[in-house]
C-alpha cells in the first residue's frame, strides 16, 4: 500500500492506494553474521529457531557407521527436533567422521569419536555441550557425549523429556525418569482417534482460524493421521464446521469452499440473512457477523498420513 488519502477507513480496492513493482526490480542486502556464545540457556537455539519459517536441516555427525544404539539415540533426538519444527518440515543429513558446514549434532563416546574430537577430554557420564566449529566460530556444534552408547541414550532422553536445566556451556545428565508406556496412536502430533477433536487443537499460531480482506486467503490446517489407519470400509470422517462471516449486503456469489489434500470437497454460499436488515447489526461489536454450522463428510479415500485442510 503506497498512500493514505484520507483519515477515515480506506477502500482497499482503490487503485490510488497501490503501486506496481516491476519484475525487473531487485533488492540488495548486506548482512553481518554475529558470533553466538557457547551458552545452552537459549537451547534449542541456534540449532532450531522457532522464528525461522524455513524447513529445519540439522546434520548429525558420527565417528563412523553408527551401531543400533547410536542410531536409536539419533532417532530420539531427531524425533524431538521434528516435533519442534512441526509444519516447517525437517531433514537430518548424516556425516561420518567429517566436519559439517553448519550447526550440527555430534555423537561421541570415549572410544568412538570423530577425528576432530580425538584430543577432546573424556567424559565421566552422559554429557551435553555446545562448542564452536573448529574452522568457523560462527557455527556451533552440540556434542552429545558419553562413556558408551547407553550414556548417549540417557543424554538424548534428558533433552527430549525436558528433565535437565540448560545453563552454561555444558551439563551432565545424571538420570532420566522412566516414562509411562505409550498407547497405540497417541503420538502428540497425530490427530486423536479415540475422540472428536476441535479445530483449536490443530491451531499452530495465533489467528490461524481467521482470515479477512477483499480476497481473503485460505484458512489452512494440517492433520497428521497414523500411517496405518485403516479407512477403506469407512464412509468417511464427519467434520462439524461452525463459522462466522461478515454479511454481504447483497447475494454476490461469496462462498465458503472446503478442500482436503488440495482437492475440492464442498462449498456453501455465504448469503445475507433473509430477515430485515436491522438484524444485521444485532452484534455491532462483531461488525454484523453471521453464524452458521454445517456437517461435512470427508471421503475416506482422500485421507493419508498428512493432509492439509483449507477453508
Amino acid at each position: 500500500m503506497s498512500a493514505i488519502t484520507r483519515n477515515i477507513c480506506e477502500n482497499p480496492a482503490n487503485s490510488t492506494l497501490w503501486l506496481d513493482v516491476s519484475k525487473s526490480s531487485s533488492l540488495s542486502l548486506r548482512y553481518q553474521t554475529l558470533p553466538v556464545k557457547n551458552e545452552l540457556s537459549h537451547f534449542p537455539e541456534p540449532f532450531f529457531d522457532s522464528r525461522d519459517d524455513r524447513p529445519l536441516t540439522l546434520p548429525m555427525v558420527f565417528a563412523g557407521q553408527p551401531d543400533l544404539e547410536q542410531q536409536r539415540a539419533a532417532g530420539i533426538l531427531a524425533s524431538w527436533f521434528g516435533t519442534q519444527a512441526q509444519w516447517r518440515g525437517q531433514s537430518f543429513p548424516t556425516l561420518f567422521n567429517r566436519l559439517p558446514s553448519q550447526h550440527a549434532i555430534v555423537f561421541a563416546t570415549n572410544k568412538q569419536r570423530p577425528d576432530f574430537l580425538k584430543d577432546y577430554p573424556a567424559v565421566n557420564g552422559p554429557t551435553v555441550e555446545m562448542i564452536s566449529h573448529p574452522e568457523n566460530p560462527y557455527v556451533k556444534l552440540l556434542l552429545v557425549q558419553g562413556r558408551d552408547d547407553n550414556d548417549l541414550i540417557t543424554a538424548v532422553k534428558g533433552i527430549a523429556q525436558g528433565n535437565i536445566l540448560f545453563r552454561g556451556q555444558n551439563l551432565s545428565v545424571d538420570k532420566v525418569e522412566q516414562l509411562a508406556v505409550r498407547q497405540p496412536y497417541d503420538a502428540p502430533n497425530w490427530v486423536r482417534t479415540d475422540r472428536a477433536m476441535k479445530f483449536s487443537e490443530l491451531q499452530q499460531y495465533a489467528e490461524q482460524l481467521q482470515t479477512n480482506g477483499v480476497e481473503p486467503g485460505p484458512i489452512s490446517l494440517s492433520m497428521n493421521l497414523p500411517p496405518d489407519l485403516f479407512l477403506i470400509h469407512s464412509t468417511g470422517i464427519d467434520m462439524q464446521l461452525k463459522y462466522r462471516y461478515t454479511s454481504p449486503r447483497i447475494e454476490d456469489g461469496s462462498r465458503l469452499s472446503i478442500s482436503l489434500n488440495n482437492q475440492f470437497v464442498q462449498s456453501y454460499a455465504l448469503v445475507p440473512e433473509h430477515e430485515k436488515g436491522a438484524q444485521l447489526l444485532r452484534l455491532p461489536l462483531a461488525q454484523g457477523l453471521l453464524d452458521s454450522d454445517r456437517a461435512v463428510n470427508i471421503p475416506a479415500l482422500k485421507l493419508g498420513g498428512h493432509q492439509p485442510a483449507a477453508l
